[in-house]
């Protein structure tokens, strides 16, 4: 006896993907710097140009006359080989000059810049706090917050950061990292305080307004996020980061033409901006340009091998294949290689389990669902699919017992939904077992309000 069920794709819905923007930083050398962008991520430097405005920058200070002609050509040759970025031979040459003078802070706090730049975060810190040994500087408490912020070590970047600020009377840099490591501390309201003081000092700065559009991003407030991001492309054009950034913001507000020019003005600037090819791929893929899509994608992951190693990006093409092109082998193809990165993601396992039904591989589609209930929770608001879908299944494979199990345990769960009762009572008929077929098709039909013999 045939039993009709409506197409399983109509109850199963895309699942939303997500995105939490992510800024990254970099330390800043002695040397005039701009912001940047790295790795497609968001760069916040301070800028040294604007710290001359204070006239408070002493760490390149040459010393005074009593040093020997010998350690000035050395500073001067460590000043010169940090601002060409070859930190090496610049950690070189700070180091003549203190063997000549343990007691020189400025050699210190640039050769502990320079370890910084290299990622020797242990020897940054050994120099910044010997140079606070012989001086309590507050651009040396700057620059020992920047390690730790880059550490992950927020509450001592914070520390840092408060007591440059009490020596150099609000250093707006100093403000600017507080701004950010406030953020990144879900602080916004200090966030926005810290800011508030950085502006009337550096208003033509544009970090400030791409760290208030973070925040502003975090606390949902979208549009002043964008407008933020504007004023920073007003100061700063070709800073691709903001673009992309602003194309995240877009994105949140489900506005996915303007995401895809904000993602497409990001490649523009940086044609290796994996992370922008990936996000319009998201972008693509709500606005159905589906080939699109699939090309942004892969694009993204052969611009950043990360990208390959994320399981959710292969996830997602498979969710293309799936849904949108109903090319089944080729979602499953993707989905292996989601689940192939270790995932433990049971919607990744019901997903190809979904495909292998639809190809008809029963046997290959049953060993998914319980691969997928298996790492469901009982409060999982899938878990109840998981088990109709398995039950499903085991009807296909003429095991009507198990399917009626699954049937019931999914009901238990959800003892409301009419798809649910619907099988329930379709089982029991095969079953021979009338009475309860009757029952479960009448309460099916209370539930749905039809009076159809199936759904």
């Amino acid at each position: 006896m045939g039993v009709n069920f409506i197409s399983r794709e109509k109850e199963k819905n895309m699942k939303k993907i997500i995105f939490s923007i992510l800024y990254a930083f970099i330390f800043i050398s002695t040397s005039c710097q701009k912001s940047v962008q790295e790795d497609g991520m968001t760069v916040y430097p301070a800028d040294y140009a604007r710290m001359a405005k204070f006239e408070r920058v002493k760490t390149n200070e040459l010393p005074d006359d009593s040093f020997s002609p010998q350690l000035l050509r050395n500073f001067e040759k460590g000043k010169n080989a940090q601002a060409q970025g070859k930190y090496r031979a610049a950690i070189e040459n700070y180091t003549k000059c203190l063997d000549e003078n343990e007691e020189f802070a400025n050699a210190y706090v640039n050769r502990g810049n320079c370890y910084a730049k290299l990622g020797k975060f242990d020897n940054a810190l050994d120099d910044f706090y010997q140079a606070l040994l012989v001086e309590r500087n507050f651009f040396t408490y700057y620059s020992r917050g920047l390690v730790y912020e880059a550490k992950g070590e927020n509450l001592l970047a914070l520390i840092n950061y408060n007591k440059s600020i009490d020596l150099g009377g609000n250093f707006c840099p100093s403000l600017i990292r507080r701004a950010f490591v406030h953020t990144r501390m879900e602080k916004y309201d200090s966030a926005i305080a810290d800011l508030n003081k950085a502006f009337p000092l550096d208003s033509l700065n544009p970090d400030l307004f791409r760290i208030r559009a973070d925040v502003y991003t975090q606390t949902g407030k979208y549009e002043l996020a964008i407008e933020d991001f504007n004023r920073a492309m007003i100061l700063d054009p070709r800073n691709a980061s903001d673009y992309y950034n602003r194309g995240n913001v877009c994105l949140k507000l489900e506005d996915y033409q303007d995401a895809v020019k904000d993602y497409t003005k990001a490649i523009t600037l940086n044609s290796r901006y994996a992370k922008a090819y990936h996000n319009r791929a998201i972008a693509y893929s709500y606005m159905n340009c589906n080939e699109k899509a699939i090309q942004d994608y892969l694009k993204a992951a052969t611009l950043d091998k990360s990208f390959a190693e994320i399981p959710g990006m292969w996830y997602r093409l498979g969710e293309i294949f799936f849904h949108k092109k109903k090319d089944y082998r080729k979602a499953i193809f993707y989905y292996t290689k989601a689940i192939g990165g270790g995932t433990n993601e049971q919607d990744y396992f019901s997903s190809r389990a979904d495909a292998y039904y639809n190809l008809k591989a029963w046997e290959k589609a049953l060993r998914d669902y319980n691969a997928a209930y298996g790492l469901a929770k009982k409060w999982d608001g899938y878990l109840p699919d998981i088990l109709t879908y398995r039950g499903d299944t085991y009807m296909q494979l003429h095991d009507y017992s198990k399917a009626l199990n699954n049937y019931l345990e999914a009901e238990n769960i959800h003892p409301f939904e009419s798809k649910i009762t619907f099988r329930i009572s379709a089982c029991y008929r095969i079953m021979n077992n009338f009475e309860k077929a009757e029952m479960y098709l009448n309460r099916a039909r209370l539930l749905s309000g039809t009076t159809s013999q199936f759904q």
